[in-house]
């Protein structure tokens, strides 16, 4: 909610600036677990973390401390939420070698053919229940690096492999069609 509020906000609609203080007081509380909901696993934390910092960042508002400290567990959190990290980092601006770390990792891990290219999660990460896919993923790792290493080579390899997961004109869920069109 708080991304869509900045992105409206940034897009010149009106919002509340009480509404928006409110809202990244409750993200830098989720970051330090003063909010906890004690059924997620630590991979959808991660995801969260990342999402929230990215959003705080665009926000002009990053919080560096928590960015270095999901950076230092980049091996291993999931791909999804390196993507955001990478995205949170360039945003802040300031760390240069840290999105190049990132960029490479997730460079090396994509599944490359002949002519495409994708990114999997592992499958031990239990969040199919909020619509996670390897097309949701791909998309927004194409999209950070395309901020932020634009020259990157796969990229028009991923662009192939997200083209042709498409069915009837579309992707498979809501998310895959967000992530796919906003990327």
């Amino acid at each position: 909610a708080m991304f869509a509020l900045v992105r409206a906000k940034q897009a010149g609609y009106e919002v509340s600036d009480r509404v928006l203080d409110n809202g990244f007081r409750y993200l830098r509380r989720a970051l330090a677990r003063e909010v906890r909901w004690y059924w997620m696993s630590q991979y959808y934390w991660d995801c969260t973390d990342a999402l929230a910092l990215y959003t705080l960042a665009l926000a002009d508002r990053p919080d560096h401390g928590y960015m270095q400290k999901l950076y230092a567990r980049k091996d291993s959190i999931p791909l999804f939420a390196e993507a955001y990290l990478m995205k949170a980092l360039a945003r802040a601006k300031g760390y240069p070698a840290m999105i190049d770390e990132l960029a490479r990792d997730l460079t090396n891990r994509a599944k490359i053919s002949q002519t495409s290219a994708h990114f999997e999660e592992r499958n031990d990460f239990g969040f199919s229940w909020c619509w996670n896919s390897n097309t949701r993923t791909t998309a927004l790792i194409m999209q950070a690096l395309a901020e932020t290493q634009p020259q990157n080579s796969i990229i028009p390899k991923v662009v192939r492999w997200l083209i042709d997961q498409q069915h009837v004109g579309r992707w498979r869920t809501t998310q895959e069609n967000l992530y796919v069109v906003d990327a």
